[in-house]
């Protein structure tokens, strides 16, 4: 189970950087990290697995950062200078 506390922690300090707020929802098999900005979200899947080590973090990571380029798109006040996540 800590694993899911590295995986949250991760995603809350890319989420904080781009100014997005990051749920944590716990469902019956994986839990969810859901980004909201601005009335929109999305959400992303993580592993709870006590085998997934150090790239099964960086790998979610990757995905949290996928997820933030979209939110951000999606959101009415970005604009093309805006600062995102790369």
């Amino acid at each position: 189970m800590t694993r899911l506390y590295d995986y949250l922690a991760a995603a809350t300090d890319l989420a904080a950087a781009a100014g997005v707020g990051v749920t944590l929802v716990k469902t019956r098999r994986h839990p969810r990290l859901v980004l909201h900005h601005n009335g929109a979200s999305r959400f992303v899947v993580v592993p709870s697995t006590p085998s997934d080590g150090r790239r099964g973090i960086l790998r979610a990571r990757a995905d949290v950062r996928k997820e933030l380029r979209i939110l951000q798109q999606m959101t009415p006040t970005a604009s093309p200078g805006d600062r995102r996540i790369v």
